[in-house]
């Protein structure tokens, strides 16, 4: 009888069978503790543990990240880290991370950007080239992937920017170019320049913030000149030599003097420079001042007998300033034909220097000092009135309000220089002629 023929593929695919099932016995008939293989999950197939077999060595750690490699090594690590070593086994070596591409912040200011990559604005106002993505970018810690027209108001579509508004670094793409930069300390903030030297931003070069003085200058760059809003002319004036008598003021970026203190003004006609040197009359400090006949100051009253006198004096602190005085003649009953009522004016030896001043002189009627029907006299040095004049008669009674008026000489040349002026009644001797005191 013929054999059965069977192709040789059968007969090795039965014969395998045979020796699987076979093994499979001789395992079912171990005893308890004895060595038995189970499978161990690595890259996908069943293996011997390591307390029978050592693994092989970890798997090696790929550029972004790799699984792990053969039998005994674990999972690859994340981008630049090495696998981690298998169950004895060690772990793969660390792999290269991933750099942003040259083209990255390349100057795109006249020049194109390379393909993949869109020239946008920085928030410091150079432009530069940021790489197209999607939703990451090389160099993570770095860079941000952000909808452009968010970041300059103009690109579009995506791009990898600086982190959290920062610049790109300096290197070779950027080399020579400058970018803001700001100088600190206590008086404010400035904005300067520095400059990539290839591999490193410079030094901020710029003004530094300083106090604010008076020279035309935004010291403290605040964006103000010269702050007299914010400062005295006193502080912003602090380093010139002060003036006497005065405070600063600031008159474009430079010092000049300021408002007078009280009791001193400028000196009249002279230049602001000269500084306030003229001591101001206490009674033009008052609210009434004495510059009208209404608010004249009034001297004490002066009796012919005995004989009686005042001396009065002042400055005229501005060109417009005039003094007016008032007193009382009194005539003192006397033995007739004795009447020694003479009311005489005139400057001191030295209070009238370079004949800079002249006054007015007003008899007035009794409760009628400033009526304009007394007798005047004007433009005088000198005055002179005696009982003899007029025509009550020498024995009536002559007492009467007078009033001085002294003013500046309009063809003399101005000072502060002061003026002293007696004031007398009571004398003998013969008495001037009518009118002979100044013209009427």
């Amino acid at each position: 009888m013929a054999s059965a023929q069977f192709p040789l593929s059968r007969c090795w695919a039965v014969a395998v069978l045979v020796s699987a099932a076979a093994s499979i016995m001789a395992c079912s008939s171990k005893s308890k503790g004895e060595f038995e293989a189970t499978p161990s999950v690595n890259d996908g197939g069943p293996h011997l543990d390591a307390e029978e077999q050592g693994g092989s060595g970890g798997g090696s750690g790929g550029l972004g990240g790799n699984t792990g490699g053969s039998s005994g090594g674990g999972t690859g690590g994340d981008a630049g880290s090495g696998g981690s070593g298998g169950s004895g086994g060690s772990g793969g070596s660390g792999g290269t991370p991933i750099e942003p591409p040259a083209a990255q912040c390349a100057n795109c200011f006249g020049t194109p950007c390379a393909s993949g990559f869109t020239c946008v604005t920085s928030h410091d106002g150079y432009p530069f080239c940021a790489q197209q993505c999607e939703s990451t970018c090389p160099g993570e810690d770095e860079y941000d992937c952000v909808d452009l027209t968010s970041y300059d108001g103009q690109s579009k579509g995506k791009g990898c920017v600086p982190t959290l508004g920062a610049s790109c670094r300096c290197s070779a793409a950027l080399n020579g170019y400058t970018r803001p930069c700001a100088i600190s300390n206590e008086f404010g903030v400035c904005v300067g320049n520095e400059t990539c030297d290839s591999k490193a931003w410079g030094t901020c070069q710029g003004q530094t913030p300083g106090p604010e003085v008076c020279d035309g200058i935004d010291n403290d760059c605040n964006g103000l000149t010269d702050e007299e809003d914010d400062f005295t002319g006193d502080e912003l004036c602090a380093a010139e030599s002060a003036y006497p008598n005065a405070s600063f003021r600031c008159i474009g970026g430079t010092c000049d003097v300021g408002n007078c203190d009280s009791g001193w003004a400028v000196f009249p006609g002279a230049p602001s420079a000269d500084d306030c040197g003229c001591a101001v009359d206490p009674a033009d400090l008052t609210p009434t001042k004495n510059d009208t006949c209404a608010t004249a100051t009034i001297t004490e009253a002066l009796k012919d007998s005995p004989a009686s006198s005042v001396t009065i004096g002042g400055t005229l602190h501005s060109l417009t300033d005039e003094d007016w005085y008032g007193f009382e003649a009194v005539d003192v009953a006397q033995a007739a034909g004795a009447n020694s009522f003479r009311v005489n004016i005139e400057f001191l030896a030295t209070g009238n220097p370079s004949n800079e001043f002249l006054f007015d002189v007003t008899r007035g009627e009794l409760g009628l000092a400033c009526s304009s029907t007394g007798a005047a006299k004007t433009k005088l040095t000198n005055y002179d009135w005696c009982a003899k004049q007029g025509n009550e008669g020498a024995d009536a009674n002559q007492t009467r309000p007078f009033r001085l008026r002294v003013y500046r000489n309009p063809a003399a040349t101005p000072t502060c220089n002061q003026y002293r002026i007696r004031i007398s009644n009571g004398g003998t001797g013969a008495c001037p002629a009518p009118n002979a005191c100044g013209a009427t």
